[in-house]
């Protein structure tokens, strides 16, 4: 795992001596995220760094950037590819070298056998670029499902990149202003990440499944994976699937737990980590600790199903009780995210990092994922109606619909299913909000908005939800971990066991009122009934009755009161402050959505932001470069 930043001059008036110095500051800004060794190298035109956590490979070797001794190839990785060891056995039987025991080597050699197409032999989670000084090209490329990031900027002949936005602003090249749509689309549905935009018009993030390649001062962006045509494409028989869910899990997990550092384990008490906790006490490793935050008192407090799993697996497990939430910590949360987020869970999971770190464990494994394909929200369970009702399974559908187990929630259910046969115009009225005054024309519709109209079944949803809800979700945790050096894993994401559980009949994923239904049957042997049997458990909640009290109220005032002209254009405040007054789950999920805005604007946007003050880097003196307009050059130290 590190932070990566590079620089690649398409035309700009800029000296190298002044991209090595951009450079340089990026990678002084994330040094959280890779605290153990940095550096910067630069070529004719173009520059690499990388500030570095060391994981695999933890000797001097596998620092970066690393340059390939059979090739002018050099390469900042971000990442780890979990068959790398595979990868190797079958790189040297073609001939090639290692100096290093890392994964980082096998990143540069894979490129240099297959080209472009080492990308689909890669089972993990990276962003990397390489610069070919062969093909004279710089090359760059993000993982299947966006579990790593990659941000770029193309500014007065520019091209920037860097793990995090904060980085590329550190230059004093990219401006800051925010990108109103972006915002808009997340104070409206919720959402973030939905397509290439961040929150910063300036500045944009490569897709998932995407690669490009900057090749004489032009850029060409393309898709090298897509979940829609690799689900489709299993082909493996209905029978036998819960035995051959199980046995790619346990493989997943197996590989994840590839690493010279000791690794622990994200427990919340859900089926999901619990899952991960019981099947990893089987892997040989050192220690096998767990980790969970507790809120004592508290309707989602989990910590009885965390211990009694810790106890059935053998596992060590430290729990930390969340302080009462107050806004010192959701604003040093919001200052690691550099972006609004959707949740004060958000901050609570920020904490439980930071229990992590104080533990010296920099490997963590989550259960971050399944929901988004194995059917974990409530909701689904309309689309699998719906795809009854579809396919005129009228009985069926009403069996599911009237099942006792639905009765506290059943006009919930129906007013969701009724949902989804609504008009999409009508749809749009139902996300409709009082204090938000909306910039786009009449009857236009977001990237978020035209798939999610779209959905009319439950692999639809599926589907949806990978691609446009997951990524944020990536993104909260990638900034939460990397805040405090720390790698997370994600066992349920093996882009293998993605697609096998895709292409697998509906009822297998959402059953009657049962979801994640395969999974259920492939560890009902090993939960405790507890845990198996739980109805009430979605992702990571937190108390969030603060936000009624006196120190938001006027934390959420004083931001109001100081609201810029841009987003006054979108929030209406005097309407917006009312909601201070309601005691509504949705008056509180409003109210922190507008309070993340404004904060993060005041923090990181808007003109009188605090600039980041970045330590001066010490690369020592770089030489002057050549002047050719080329990549393949490198200069030395």
């Amino acid at each position: 795992m590190c932070g990566i930043a590079g620089a690649v001059d398409l035309g700009s008036d800029k000296q190298i001596q002044a991209l090595s110095e951009a450079v340089a500051s990026m990678v002084a800004q994330m040094e959280h995220r890779g605290p153990d060794a940095k550096g910067v190298t630069r070529f004719a035109t173009a520059v690499l760094g990388c500030c570095r956590l060391s994981i695999l490979g933890l000797e001097p070797a596998s620092n970066q950037p690393m340059r390939s001794p059979d090739s002018n190839c050099t390469v900042v990785y971000n990442g780890e590819i979990f068959n790398y060891v595979e990868l190797r056995d079958q790189l040297r039987d073609l001939g090639h070298r290692f100096a290093s025991t890392g994964d980082t080597e096998v990143v540069l050699h894979a490129y240099e056998e297959w080209g472009l197409e080492c990308l689909p032999r890669f089972n993990g989670m990276f962003a990397f670029a390489i610069v070919d000084g062969d093909h004279e090209r710089l090359f760059f490329a993000r993982d299947r499902f966006g579990i790593k990031p990659f941000c770029y900027a193309e500014e007065g002949g520019l091209y920037l990149f860097a793990s995090e936005p904060r980085a590329l602003l550190t230059t004093g090249l990219v401006p800051r202003d925010a990108d109103l749509h972006t915002v808009e689309e997340f104070l409206r549905f919720g959402v973030t990440d939905v397509d290439e935009k961040t929150f910063f018009s300036h500045i944009k993030q490569l897709p998932p499944g995407h690669c490009g390649v900057i090749e004489s001062g032009r850029i060409r962006v393309s898709a090298w994976y897509s979940l829609t045509e690799a689900a489709a494409s299993t082909n493996s028989p209905e029978r036998g699937r819960i035995a051959e869910f199980r046995k790619r899990l346990e493989r997943s997990i197996a590989l994840r737990f590839r690493s010279d550092v000791p690794v622990g384990i994200l427990l919340s008490g859900g089926i999901d980590s619990s899952t991960i906790a019981t099947l990893s006490a089987s892997q040989p490793h050192d220690t096998h600790r767990a980790f969970t935050v507790t809120f004592p008192g508290s309707r989602v407090d989990e910590r009885p199903y965390a211990e009694e799993v810790a106890v059935r697996s053998g596992l060590s497990l430290t729990t930390k009780a969340a302080p009462e939430m107050d806004l010192h910590w959701a604003e040093s949360c919001h200052e690691d995210q550099g972006e609004p987020f959707i949740s004060p869970s958000i901050v609570a999971q920020w904490l439980m990092m930071r229990t992590v770190h104080e533990s010296g464990i920099r490997v963590l494994l989550t259960g971050q994922g399944a929901d988004e394909y194995l059917g974990g929200y409530q909701y689904f369970e309309s689309y699998a109606i719906a795809d009854l009702l579809a396919r005129r399974k009228f009985s069926k559908a009403l069996s599911y619909l009237f099942d006792e187990r639905n009765a506290p929630r059943l006009a919930t259910v129906v007013a969701q299913v009724s949902f989804l046969f609504l008009p999409a115009g009508f749809q749009q009225l139902l996300w409709w909000k009082p204090w938000l005054r909306s910039r786009r024309d009449s009857g236009t519709r977001c990237a978020y908005e035209e798939d999610l109209v779209r959905c009319r079944s439950l692999r639809d949803a599926l589907l949806f939800h990978v691609k446009r809800r997951l990524p944020e979700l990536l993104r909260y945790e990638d900034r939460n971990s990397m805040a405090f050096s720390i790698e997370t894993r994600h066992p349920f994401l093996d882009h293998g066991l993605v697609e096998f559980v895709l292409d697998s009949p509906p009822g297998l994923i959402v059953g009657a009122n049962v979801r994640k239904n395969i999974l259920r049957l492939a560890v009902q042997e090993d939960l405790p009934p507890s845990v198996l049997r739980r109805r009430d458990k979605v992702g990571f909640d937190v108390p969030d009755a603060w936000l009624q009290s006196e120190g938001f109220r006027n934390a959420f005032n004083g931001l109001c009161s100081r609201i810029p002209a841009a987003l006054a254009d979108l929030v209406n405040v005097r309407r917006a402050r009312k909601l201070l007054r309601r005691r509504s789950r949705r008056a509180r999920r409003d109210l922190w959505r507008i309070y993340s805005v404004l904060l993060w604007h005041e923090q990181l946007a808007g003109p009188h932001a605090e600039r980041n003050r970045v330590a001066s880097a010490t690369f020592g003196d770089p030489r002057e470069s050549a002047t050719e307009p080329q990549l393949t050059k490198e200069a030395e130290g």
